[in-house]
């Protein structure tokens, strides 16, 4: 089998989908992904979540057994806190009777010293039909009725902030701990992959920022006409309430999905309800889906208003990192707004990233990173990149840092990818990278910006076949399920070779066009033919490099041709229309032609293909003609080179000589 049948085979194996059939037709500006990634890290993790982090939690289970009439603490964990301590917690937070189950109540537990220190989250709920989901509780007591438990959970305030820990995230975490009997040990809790909301500008948006200033006039504020909202659904526009808020806030914050407007003395800031309450207008109302003018008289409350106006996007990550502990107080809240985040411009994040990789300073990285991800809310402009590329390069940030770990190192690239090149990579892009590095993308670097989309196949096939070289078949496979055009990446290089096109790109990016060509064009002799043999953008890509250009140029002739050149394929090499025989091809042809005196008419024919080429058709057939081939030696039945007319005159010619000759041989005799 020879090479074009291989990879012909080659072709066969992996398929061809119907989007990229066809010769040189397709579009050449498919958006490439990253989906081929080759990990050459095993802790590099798919994108800027961190390791999820574990937290400790006391628990307790409210409820009573099947054969009781009073709720109590059935069982808790034995640490921080005893029986009484957390029968208070709930009782004190207790919402009154639920419509539905269930539902949801977040608090907070000071210290001996009235300090905050945890902050619990409450699962009201019935026990679940099935007996190894309930944690053995029962559903319905001796009367009946049905079991409303509560399963609550207590994390230290500063485990939370550590990690910006929402409430969703929270709930979402303890939901599977059934808490059965005899268990007494805190829990472990992973935290679930889910961060902070960032609610977008809309309706949602500006009501939960509406409800965030009426929090901070310290009155309780009451959400009306939800009933249909679903209780997670109402958990997470309170987690977006406080996400526009100083995390902080959550040190003091109560709250819940659902509470009865006739419930005595609620202990709760925020919650929805389906009437208002009969408390002489102590109660802030707002109702569901209805924006309202909002007015609120208290100063610190309409400064924070505009605050949030000013930061937009901004907001929810300038907050996640403000956890000083802040009391729902008049005092607190005007110093909280006093000191409200003004972010640190880009330039000065970056060296103080810098000095941190200098020092190893793990938070000060990660401090760093979570700022300059800020500023990716707004889309950097033009002029702010090329500065932000300038330092970059100068403080090297782009190196590699063994120091550190891998996923810390991946989320520093990573944002500083996004931050100051063009996402999803270009060509353009590759090479900046390239220059701010001041060599070619290695290691963790390029197992990062292989998980970016491409915009162009350059960008992409030099990525990858730096990352994955020896699995060249793998990429162009992953190429083509794309459904990449077989003519479209060499298309591609044809445009750039003669413009931006670095010299040290070409060869990577050449070959491996040429060799996609070949595996999945229908006709890829075809292809080539018309393309000149490529001997043209060979020329340029390969400059003061014949032999590298020459040697590809054999390959190419062996491929299209399978074997030596005959008289005949060398005319129809050089009889090409719009053909540039460049010295390489000349030199090429000549090393596969079959016949070793074959020199003297490659060189002609070369000739007047270059004359052709030029432009001067005219004078290429007028050479074309005067140097038609003469006879020269007879053979078969006549001169096969000798134009008809020209037999038929010479017989004629020898005719009436003969006729003299014989003519005269006669009268010679007859005189004698």
């Amino acid at each position: 089998m020879d090479e074009k049948d291989g990879l012909a085979a080659a072709a066969e194996r992996v398929g061809r989908p119907a989007a990229a059939r066809g010769g040189s037709g397709g579009d050449d500006t498919t958006l490439l992904t990253g989906d081929l990634t080759v990990l050459l890290d095993p802790d590099l993790p798919d994108d800027d979540t961190p390791a999820k982090p574990t937290v400790l939690a006391e628990w307790a289970l409210w409820g009573k057994e099947a054969g009781e009439s009073a709720y109590h603490v059935l069982r808790c964990s034995k640490g921080r806190f005893v029986p009484d301590d957390f029968r208070e917690i709930i009782t004190r937070y207790a919402p009154g009777a639920k419509e539905d189950l269930p539902q949801y109540t977040v608090c907070w537990i000071p210290d001996e010293m009235g300090d905050p220190e945890y902050v619990a989250v409450g699962i009201h709920e019935l026990a679940d039909a099935d007996p190894r989901q309930s944690g053995e509780r029962s559903r319905h007591d001796a009367n009946g009725r049905p079991i409303e438990f509560v399963r609550l959970f207590c994390v230290r305030y500063t485990e939370l902030a550590k990690h910006t820990v929402g409430y969703q995230e929270l709930v979402q975490a303890v939901g599977g701990c059934q808490l059965p009997p005899g268990s007494v040990d805190p829990i472990t809790v992973r935290l679930a992959p889910q961060s902070l909301p960032r609610p977008a500008a809309g309706p949602v948006r500006e009501q939960a920022e509406s409800v965030a200033a009426l929090l901070l006039t310290t009155r309780p504020v009451c959400v009306l006409g939800a009933e249909r909202v679903s209780a997670a659904d109402r958990l997470e526009f309170i987690d977006t309430v406080m996400a526009l808020l100083p995390y902080g806030l959550r040190t003091t914050m109560s709250a819940s999905t659902w509470a009865s407007s006739t419930a005595q003395d609620l202990k709760l800031r925020l919650f929805f309800a389906n009437a208002e309450r009969d408390d002489g207008g102590r109660t802030s109302c707002v109702t569901w889906g209805r924006l309202a003018e909002l007015r609120v008289s208290v100063e610190a409350a309409v400064l924070y208003m505009h605050w949030l106006k000013d930061a937009g996007a901004r907001a929810p990550d300038l907050l996640a990192g403000q956890t000083e502990p802040v009391r729902f107080n008049a005092a607190d809240i005007r110093r909280m707004v006093g000191k409200l985040p003004k972010d640190k411009p880009v330039s000065e994040t970056l060296e103080e990233l810098a000095r941190s990789l200098h020092r190893g300073d793990v938070a000060g990285v990660q401090s760093a990173v979570i700022r300059l991800r800020r500023h990716l809310v707004a889309r950097p402009q033009l002029a702010d990149c090329y500065e932000y590329r300038r330092l970059i390069a100068w403080h090297g940030l782009l190196k590699d840092h063994p120091e550190l770990h891998p996923s810390t190192r991946a989320s520093v690239y990573r944002v500083l990818l996004r931050l100051a090149f063009t996402v999803p990579l270009s060509y353009d892009s590759y090479c900046e990278i390239e220059d701010c590095l001041g060599a070619p993308p290695r290691g963790l670097l390029l197992g990062v910006m292989i998980k970016f989309e491409f915009t162009d196949y350059l960008a992409w096939v030099l990525s990858h076949m730096a990352a994955d070289r020896p699995n060249e078949e793998r990429l162009m496979e992953s190429l083509w399920q794309q459904g990449v055009p077989a003519t479209a990446p060499l298309n591609q290089v044809d445009r750039q070779a003669s413009g931006r096109l670095r010299p040290a790109h070409g060869k990577t990016v050449l070959d491996f066009s040429v060799r996609y060509l070949r595996v999945y064009s229908e006709d890829a002799p075809a292809e080539l033919i018309e393309r000149g043999y490529l001997a043209q953008l060979l020329e340029i890509i390969f400059q003061d490099k014949p032999a590298e250009q020459r040697r590809r140029l054999q390959d190419t002739l062996r491929f299209i041709y399978r074997g030596m050149l005959s008289r005949g394929q060398i005319t129809e090499i050089f009889d090409q229309p719009g053909l540039y025989p460049t010295d390489a091809l000349v030199a090429a042809v000549t090393r596969m032609a079959a016949h070793r005196k074959a020199a003297a008419y490659i060189s002609e024919r070369a000739y007047i293909a270059r004359l052709r080429y030029a432009g001067f058709a005219d004078e290429a057939a007028t050479v074309q003609r005067s140097r038609q081939p003469r006879p020269i030696v007879l053979s078969g039945n006549v001169f096969r080179s000798v134009p008809r007319r020209a037999i038929y005159a010479g017989v004629v010619v020898v005719a009436a000589i003969a006729g003299v000759l014989s003519y005269l041989l006669v009268s010679f005799l007859s005189h004698g």
